[in-house]
């Protein structure tokens, strides 16, 4: 038996299906508003819409959520007007030929084989071919003119970057790290008195060779059962998280050059030789510079899009009548 509550919203969903279906059949040419000397359909706007329905349909929110957000899409149907307007003065368009390149692209990314799986995968966006390659079209042509009225007039210049670096360091900070070679004598988990004893006594032998001056690497070739033995101990650079904490402890607290004595761990004995530190380390300048400047460059041409479009606006003749 279903639960009340269900059936009630289950109602409630129907009923903005009907009047949108309704509304579709009986007041399809409704003007929503004007812009300039053109005109947002109802239906137009229902289409727009109908996306943010099925989900809400499909989540089972509250359907009151449709107005204000038909509101604010309206508003970006005047937006996207207004600038097809502007591309339509400057004489900005695009070929078939663009169209379906970046139609191909799409369906390349998307995975999608076939023309038939492409279109089936429209139907159930409730799109045709026809209405997605319009679409598709309008895009381009929007991007070419916000590209040349935002985006070619926006520069980044060197000491920006430099100043963005320095102002938000911690976004490019990198852990601690120690760049270690490492000598381990492996003790197994059931092991007995004696074997622990040997493993300790072949552990004292290798440290007293390189307290004696030998080169580690050769002591680690020698002695070492850990898996880097034969690149004499090399682990390469290790972030603070990394190591066990009772090694990372002894590993960070050396000195650059610095030996540590024979360490216990749940492998077995551990002698460590520092090589080098990064203790505040952050990525270069060098390595970070285009993506600061991509990141600028997209914050700058966001507000000179409001900006112009803020200009598109006060020069256009617009009349809301939804």
């Amino acid at each position: 038996m279903s639960h009340p509550r269900f059936a009630i919203w289950t109602i409630s969903i129907l009923l903005v299906l009907t009047f949108w279906a309704s509304a579709q059949a009986v007041v399809i040419e409704r003007v929503v508003a004007v812009v300039n000397e053109e005109v947002i359909t109802l239906s137009e706007l229902q289409e727009e819409s109908l996306p943010f329905i099925r989900r809400l349909v499909r989540e089972e929110e509250d359907v009151g959520r449709v107005a204000p957000v038909e509101r604010r899409l309206l508003e970006e149907l005047i937006s996207r007007r207004l600038q097809l307007q502007e591309a339509k003065k400057g004489g900005i368009a695009v070929t078939p030929a663009e169209v379906t390149a970046a139609m191909e692209g799409i369906k390349k990314k998307s995975g999608i084989a076939s023309e038939e799986a492409f279109k089936a995968a429209l139907a159930q966006e409730n799109l045709t071919l026809a209405k997605f390659r319009k679409s598709l079209e309008e895009q381009l042509v929007l991007d070419r003119l916000v590209t040349k009225e935002v985006r070619s007039k926006v520069v980044v210049s060197e000491v920006e970057v430099k100043d963005y670096y320095r102002d938000h360091e911690d976004r490019y900070r990198l852990l601690p790290e120690v760049r270690v070679r490492h000598i381990l004598v492996n003790v197994p988990p059931a092991a007995s008195e004696q074997e622990v004893a040997w493993a300790r006594a072949r552990a004292e032998e290798a440290l007293v060779r390189l307290q004696s001056g030998q080169g580690f690497a050769e002591v680690a070739r020698q002695y070492s059962q850990g898996p880097t033995a034969q690149e004499g101990g090399d682990l390469g650079y290790l972030k603070k998280g990394e190591m066990a904490p009772e090694l990372e402890r002894e590993a960070f607290a050396l000195e650059i050059g610095a030996l540590s004595g024979i360490l216990r761990s749940s492998a077995g004995f551990n002698i460590f030789k520092v090589d080098d530190k990064r203790m505040d380390p952050r990525r270069p300048l060098e390595e970070v510079r285009e993506d600061i400047k991509e990141r600028l460059l997209e914050e700058k041409a966001g507000l000179r899009f409001e900006e112009w479009i803020k200009g598109l606006r006060e020069k256009a003749y617009i009349e809301v009548k939804l």
